[in-house]
């Protein structure tokens, strides 16, 4: 019986200590107000006198954004009404040079409360870098698009500036491979002007941003020539000896590119300048000009041109062409041909590479200019391989009817 009661007191006991406990508790929190520590880990960091950089010349490179964690302590009470807010990530850019360093960070609390203290923060410092702005000058090169018609070809473009000035950080700058400005050729057919926006790549033909140009546009004075290939006819000072002909001499090229105005297309073959015969007789090539026509000209103006006399035996052989097919130039815009463009083709040939000759060697084509719709017979043209005489070819011309889509 004793037992009993003393076990029920034993637990009225300890009843009255828990209560005892909760309310020692309770008068701690909210009548004492215990200090409390808290972690605010992303803290934007903030850049300060950075028009500092502007009176320099410098820019910053690095970083654009950075975190602060930051350690704060103060009253339960106070820390309760507390915000991330409150803090301050400062980082004084002044005074500082080109290149990297490590800068310090200052932490402070806005509306502090008598009670809230920093605890700790990290990073103390922030590596920077710190970029000269330069400007530089670079050339321009004129790059173009598209296709111009046919027997149409670019003479030249002329580009106002030729030069731009480049403004941004020395690393960015340090980057530039070349500066474009590309020119739209489309269907052009006369000369013209246009503008274009100047791009400004790296090695790997990759636009760089962060660079200021000036100017951003260049304007273009497009020159467009009329051209055409014709046959190089050799002009002899003299005779030459009998037994011999102008089909002895071999000209190198055979045919040549020219280019001018509208008179270019008339042209049928270009002749050589007067070529000494005696030399020629001496069996060594002699290099030659071209006796052009004014405002016409050679497309490329560094090709040489050189006269031979050709003292080998020649080789006369046949070769035959089934079904060849034949190439279509100078085709009127709006025209379409209806003929199937193959035939059976027949060739003697004779020369000193007659025998090394294959059927791939020759090209075969009609020349349409200027034909409106219709039905023509046109002459055959060939492109010969050098070294080679045509002797007789079979068909001399092909039926073509021209007829709009």
């Amino acid at each position: 019986m004793m037992n009993k009661e003393k076990k029920k007191s034993d637990l009225t006991l300890k009843i009255f200590a828990l209560l005892i406990a909760i309310l020692m508790w309770s008068y701690v929190m909210n009548e004492v107000n215990p200090e409390i520590v808290r972690q605010y880990p992303n803290i934007d960091l903030e850049f300060s006198n950075i028009e500092s950089l502007d009176k320099e010349g410098l820019k910053l490179m690095s970083p654009q954004e950075s975190k602060v964690a930051v350690k704060i302590a103060g009253k339960k009470s106070d820390m309760d009404s507390f915000s991330s807010k409150n803090i301050k990530a400062l980082v004084d850019l002044s005074g500082y040079t080109e290149g990297q360093m490590k800068v310090p960070v200052k932490v402070s609390l806005d509306n502090q409360m008598n009670s809230i203290q920093i605890v700790d923060y990290e990073p103390k410092e922030v590596m920077i870098t710190f970029d000269k702005f330069v400007t530089v000058e670079k050339n321009i090169t004129v790059r173009t698009t598209g296709q111009l018609p046919n027997t149409y070809v670019l003479d030249d473009i002329v580009i106002k500036p030729e030069t731009v000035l480049l403004k941004g950080p020395r690393s960015y700058t340090k980057e530039v491979a070349e500066v474009l400005a590309y020119i739209d050729l489309e269907g052009k057919k006369a000369n013209g002007k246009t503008t274009a926006q100047i791009r400004v790549l790296d090695d790997q033909g990759n636009d760089l941003v962060g660079i200021e140009k000036d100017p951003k546009t260049v304007s273009a004075n497009i020159n467009i020539k009329r051209a055409k290939e014709v046959k190089i006819q050799p002009k002899l000072n003299k005779a030459l000896p009998e037994g011999m002909s102008v089909n002895d001499i071999i000209v190198s090229p055979s045919k040549i590119q020219l280019k001018g105005d509208e008179s270019v297309l008339d042209l049928g073959y270009i002749e050589t300048t007067e070529v000494d015969v005696d030399k020629l007789l001496e069996n060594k090539p002699i290099k030659v000009d071209l006796l052009l026509p004014k405002n016409i000209e050679k497309l490329n103006p560094k090709e040489n041109i050189t006269v031979a006399l050709n003292k080998k035996t020649e080789i006369e052989k046949t070769i035959k062409f089934e079904k060849k097919p034949v190439e279509v130039r100078n085709l009127e815009t709006g025209l379409k041909v209806d003929t199937v463009m193959e035939q059976d083709i027949q060739l003697v040939i004779k020369g000193d590479n007659a025998e090394k000759v294959t059927a791939n060697d020759f090209k075969f084509y009609v020349d349409l200019k200027t034909l409106e719709e219709g039905i023509y017979d046109v002459p055959l043209e060939i492109d010969v391989p050098v070294g080679v005489e045509i002797v007789n070819f079979t068909p001399k011309t092909l039926k073509v009817k021209l007829s709009k889509p």
